[in-house]
């Protein structure tokens, strides 16, 4: 799993208005598993589903979608720079 770029308050705002996992993936039509992985990280939802989310919680993205703990444009560029050196350096392992 890649370190996402924010976190999520999904968990926390299903709990608050005593919403299942199954009653929201129902509601927004889709698979139950989807927001499992999406609360523990695992997926990463569209822009259209974050909203559909945001919408149903009477909520902003970035209230449901809030950027990871210190995360700022400069250290999400540092991370995709580490990323890609480092699977640069791990094709070139493979090719001996």
């Amino acid at each position: 799993m890649s370190k996402l770029i924010y976190s999520n308050n999904l968990r926390a705002l299903r709990t608050t208005y005593s919403i299942s996992q199954d009653r929201l993936a129902a509601d927004l039509h889709i698979d139950r598993k989807t927001i499992s992985r999406i609360e523990r990280g695992e997926n990463c939802p569209s822009l259209e589903l974050a909203y559909l989310i945001s919408v149903y919680f009477e909520k902003k993205i970035p209230d449901v979608f809030p950027l990871a703990d210190n995360m700022t444009f400069a250290t999400y560029k540092k991370a995709k720079a580490t990323k890609k050196r480092s699977r640069s350096h791990g094709l070139s392992n493979h090719r001996g």
